[in-house]
């Protein structure tokens, strides 16, 4: 297969190219690359002269390449003609190009398919698999065996030049029979993978084979001397040398004449340096510091850590001028202002009583009680408090304390368990017995609901009540005149269902009587303690 250009100038006979493919045998015939003419273009079936003092040329070798008159390829001749190791000998890089159909399976390529070993995009690919019949139908099989680690593999979608990807190989491909596939590593790449069977390039690159080192060029002129570098520091004060013998004392000479002052001498010389102050004790490790051991000059230790003072009995760190951390007390530090954490604070650690102050755990400023955490009361909103479960309190109970709006739960103030409501707790509801409650004060309400008490049976004009509302069944008596139980202030709703009119009389406990509450009517009483009796004070026929 021969590779068109699209260059408009003429052919010339004689060309200078790259061989990009190895000669198997002497029968193989070659592919070449014209960098002259374009680098990216691969001319193939160029014959070659046979040498029995050489093996066929290489990729990579250098070549003469001549155009016949019929426009065929002939390689004239190569450099090397015995090929060494390419770290000695050089040659320009060439570029291989096809199309195959590329396909979504992630395992094995189908005839003139090309595939990869993922399915999630060009950066996770690890194995290009190519199928050794090209998309056209061409025999790529010697083409395919020729890449060897190092060569670059560019996958590109025909119809679009935005999904790509750049490779390049890390092993010798693995013959599958049908298809290789090259382990690989990204360079590169842009885009998405094509849809399945559209078509897809691609391209193999072969890196340029390095050219042997140049000879060694000439010295170069002597560079102008540099500035003068800085002074070095001084080095150390020599030892001193050994004093001399004192020598002999002369005779006393005679006292002479006082003479005129001298004039100032050059300074002395610096004196030797004076003893060390107390010494610094041997050892030590980083981050110790060195501590007063006893009273006594100069006995010091090494210390991991700092005792104020010694005995334990106070001290403090001071902070600037006006902050300090002090030991207040046997295991009890304290400061004289506020202490701010960045995160939690822990009281009684590790223990049943320990109490987290900072985060709930939820996101919320408040307290966890507790060593596993769980109880929590914490900042629901602006101006609430809230917790995750109960909350006991052995006193009273308040909300909206000091508004007229206070409820206080817990004692009502006569020994009873009830609420107080007001800012001056002068309204109760309280406990006042077994499922009773009651109140100080006057209750109010839109609807007020009773007790509802069973079907009651009239005899001889009594009937007996326990409160709430009634019904008078019995038919064995014409009038009601008499209302056993005493329930202070209680309010009694009576329905007539004897099937016929009912009087209320007088002549026994009830005031206001008189009146007839017919069939299915009401008739509405309330108790008197003080006079021991019920006045009917409605009746709704």
């Amino acid at each position: 297969m021969r590779v068109g250009t699209d260059n408009p100038q003429p052919l010339q006979r004689v060309w200078s190219g790259v061989i990009a493919t190895d000669a198997v045998d002497k029968q193989d015939r070659v592919s070449v690359v014209l960098p002259g003419l374009d680098r990216t273009l691969r001319w193939e079936d160029c014959r070659w002269p046979t040498r029995s003092d050489s093996t066929g040329p290489q990729r990579g070798d250098d070549c003469v390449v001549v155009i016949d008159d019929n426009n065929e390829l002939w390689i004239a001749n190569w450099w090397p003609q015995n090929p060494v190791d390419s770290v000695d000998g050089g040659g320009s890089g060439v570029v291989v190009s096809g199309t195959w159909r590329w396909t979504t399976s992630t395992g094995a390529v189908a005839t003139r398919e090309i595939g990869v070993n993922t399915g999630v995009g060009w950066s996770s690919v690890t194995q290009v698999r190519v199928s050794k019949t090209s998309g056209a139908g061409g025999d790529v099989s010697n083409v395919l065996a020729a890449i060897q680690p190092g060569d670059k593999l560019y996958l590109q979608e025909s119809a679009s030049s935005a999904n790509w990807g750049r490779y390049t190989v890390t092993n010798p491909g693995t013959d599958m029979g049908t298809y290789v596939s090259y382990p690989v590593s990204l360079i590169d790449y842009g885009g998405i993978f094509p849809a399945n069977n559209a078509d897809t390039g691609l391209a193999i690159s072969v890196p340029p084979v390095p050219g042997p080192p140049g000879p060694t060029g000439p010295t170069g002129p002597t560079g102008p001397q540099g500035p003068q570098g800085n002074t070095g520091a001084t080095g150390p004060q020599g030892a001193q040398g050994v004093q001399g013998n004192t020598g002999a004392t002369g005779a006393q000479g005679p006292k002479g004449d006082t003479g005129a002052q001298g004039i100032q001498g050059p300074q002395g010389v610096q004196g030797i340096q004076g003893t060390p102050g107390g010494p610094v004790p041997t050892g030590g490790t980083r981050g110790q510091l060195i501590t007063k051991n006893s009273a006594t000059d100069y006995d010091t230790v090494w210390s991991p850590r700092i005792t104020f003072p010694p005995d334990g009995a106070g001290g403090d760190i001071i902070f600037g001028t006006d902050t300090s951390l002090y030991r207040a007390a046997a295991n009890a530090l304290q400061t004289g202002g506020s202490f701010y954490a960045v995160g939690d604070i822990v009281a009684r650690l590790g223990s049943a009583l320990q109490v987290v102050v900072g985060d709930d755990n939820a996101g919320h400023a408040g307290f966890r009680f507790g060593s596993a955490a769980d109880v929590t009361l914490y900042r629901l909103g602006a101006g609430q408090l809230a917790t995750g479960g109960s909350f006991y309190a052995t006193g009273d109970f308040g909300a909206a304390l000091g508004t007229a709006m206070q409820v206080l739960a817990g004692d009502d103030n006569t020994g009873r368990a009830g609420l107080r409501f007001g800012s001056s707790a002068d309204a109760t509801l309280s406990r006042s017995g077994s499922t009773a409650l009651t109140t100080d004060s006057s209750f109010s309400t839109k609807r007020l609901a009773g007790r509802i008490g069973a079907n009651l049976a009239l005899a001889s004009g009594v009937i007996t009540v326990t409160g709430g509302l009634h019904r008078i069944t019995s038919t064995d008596a014409s009038s009601l005149a008499t209302i056993n139980g005493t329930l202070d202030g209680a309010f009694l709703v009576l329905v007539n269902k004897t099937g016929s009119g009912l009087v209320t009389s007088n002549a026994g406990n009830i005031v206001n009587g008189g009146s007839t509450v017919a069939n299915n009517g009401i008739i509405f009483l309330v108790y008197d303690n003080g006079e021991n009796k019920w006045h009917s004070i409605a009746t709704n026929s």
